[in-house]
């Protein structure tokens, strides 16, 4: 474990003053840390100085991100660091035009001569190249832009040595895991911490810090103080009036495989302008597993129907689809109906399906069993359409935040009964096959019938 003493060392010899903010981050001592920064507040310089505060407790260090150029800013701060500290020389850091920068630090004298701590970066693109490797510490660059399962298998890697995780990144939009982890990350006893590191933290650039003038201006002129937190504060702010507010990434998401043996079916919802959403589900033990989709614009039936077979080849046909009643309609052109049933062998099934009835099902399979602490859907991180429409990532089209919500007044109260209605195609889609599987709920409530006392002394 570090010892506060030896970080004030390194600290002091690189002459550098940290502020309360930055100072609670590098010494924290936990093994997985979670940091939201705000705009220019400094993420890269912390995560770099982490780092450079820990390197010679072991042998192997990774910077790692979506790709090598998002890694690129921390490696620098790192390098510089180093040089610093005399720990690296200059020939002993490589920075190709392409592909992985590495440095190699030598451990000294005597029988570590020829050893050497060795700081490489790694695309998360490139992850079968990685190995073996097992790090004592890793820095995951602009986290925030990785799916979940990547951050998963960074930190598997530490694993081995017990080593550390240190993740940074922007919460764009709030929505997805990250700023769901860094929320679950405020609690006590978690696996982790977090932490934001806001805008004002960075005295070089706004000296006097949230009282400088510019960031006065900037709080003043932002839309919202939702908005300026998210932005500036690194405090997640996700958009209000989600419909599926019980949707979470930790608890729904996950990734998927094809169970054997078992049917798999298409949910459709046709669209254009919106989207034209084909949902690939498997009901298993009552559970439904969305493990994948095509969620695409401008596209015609036909076309769908090609992008599905090319994409779903290893296992295309689906023994069964639903889709909307309105399927059937003919509107100047073929019902999409008989199209998926002349170009993909596919006989639709349709029902009419209330929207209020259609999202009360589907809030039954979000929330969780108190039986088996499960939900009853599971869907893979792939799934992009219809995570952004449940809250839980950006737009695929757009990489806005767009999710399915309540109607609202500028005040950001609720108005109406019914929800705005866009931002929901791969939602309908769901909705039409948990109805063709399991049905309506019944909300009317069975009486025992009473006979009158009348009808009783009859009988006696």
């Amino acid at each position: 474990m570090i010892k506060p003493w030896q970080i004030d060392k390194i600290v002091e010899k690189l002459g550098i003053t940290l502020n309360s903010e930055q100072r609670e981050i590098i010494y924290c001592d936990s093994r997985e840390i979670i940091v939201g920064g705000g705009e220019r507040g400094g993420k890269s310089f912390v995560s770099a100085l982490f780092l450079v505060t820990r390197f010679w407790q072991g042998d192997l260090f990774w910077i790692a991100a979506k790709d090598y150029a998002r890694c690129e800013p921390e490696f620098t701060y790192v390098a510089d660091f180093l040089q610093k500290l005399q720990a690296v020389l200059p020939d002993d850091i490589h920075t190709p035009r392409n592909g992985q920068w590495w440095m190699a630090l030598k451990k000294g004298t005597g029988p570590d001569a020829n050893k050497s701590t060795i700081i490489k970066t790694w695309s998360l693109d490139d992850w079968r190249k990685v190995g073996g490797e097992a790090p004592d510490g890793i820095i995951a660059a602009e986290a925030a832009q990785d799916a979940r399962h990547e951050y998963t298998r960074l930190s598997d890697r530490t694993m081995e040595k017990r080593g550390w995780l240190f993740a940074s990144g922007t919460f764009e939009s709030s929505l997805g895991w990250y700023p769901e982890l860094f929320k679950q990350y405020q609690l006590p006893n978690q696996a982790g911490v977090s932490f934001s590191l806001p805008t004002w933290s960075n005295l070089v650039i706004y000296p006097g810090g949230e009282n400088n003038p510019e960031i006065i201006r900037k709080k003043e002129n932002s839309p919202s103080l939702e908005h300026f937190m998210e932005r500036f504060g690194g405090v997640p702010c996700p958009p209000s009036g989600i419909v599926f507010p019980e949707a979470r990434n930790h608890t729904h998401v996950t990734e998927l495989e094809i169970v054997p043996d078992t049917q798999i079916g298409l949910a459709i919802d046709p669209g254009y302008a919106g989207a034209y959403a084909v949902e690939a589900v498997q009901i298993s033990n009552d559970t439904i597993r969305v493990f994948d989709e095509v969620y695409v614009q401008g596209a015609t039936t036909e076309e769908v129907i090609a992008i599905c077979e090319h994409k779903w080849a290893s296992w295309w046909k689906p023994d069964y689809g639903v889709v909307d009643i309105a399927a059937k309609q003919h509107q100047a052109m073929p019902a999409v109906i008989e199209v998926w049933q002349k170009k993909a062998g596919l006989r639709l099934r349709s029902n009419r399906v209330l929207e209020a009835e259609g999202r009360d099902r589907l809030h039954g399979f979000l929330r969780i069993n108190p039986i088996d602490n499960h939900p009853r859907m599971l869907i893979d991180p792939k799934c992009l359409g219809l995570l952004s429409e449940l809250g839980l990532a950006p737009n695929p089209f757009t990489h806005e935040a767009a999710p399915y919500r309540w109607k609202e007044d500028r005040a950001g109260n609720i108005i109406g009964t019914a929800p705005d209605d866009k931002n929901n195609h791969a939602i309908k889609a769901l909705t039409y096959l948990i109805i063709d599987k399991f049905g309506h709920i019944d909300r009317r409530k069975r009486k025992k019938k009473q006979e009158s006392p009348f009808a009783l002394v009859e009988k006696v």
